[in-house]
């Protein structure tokens, strides 16, 4: 997929939701693989899965124009 789970949870806590939907958080699965082998024991996917929310919500307000 191409996705950088460290940098996407990082965007997602600083709140870059349009670097975030550039780099296509929309796309992960929230499988929970990159949480799990994360050697720093970082919450990625919680903060992945707000970050992707956000976003999502982003792109139905947009499509209601």
């Amino acid at each position: 997929m191409g996705l950088e789970p460290y940098l996407i949870a990082t965007l997602s806590a600083l709140q870059n939701h349009e670097r975030l939907e550039r780099e296509c958080v929309i796309n992960c699965i929230a499988c929970g693989s990159c949480q799990f082998t994360c050697p720093a024991h970082r919450p990625l996917l919680d903060n992945i899965i707000q970050g992707k929310a956000a976003v999502m919500g982003i792109i139905r307000e947009r499509n209601k124009k």
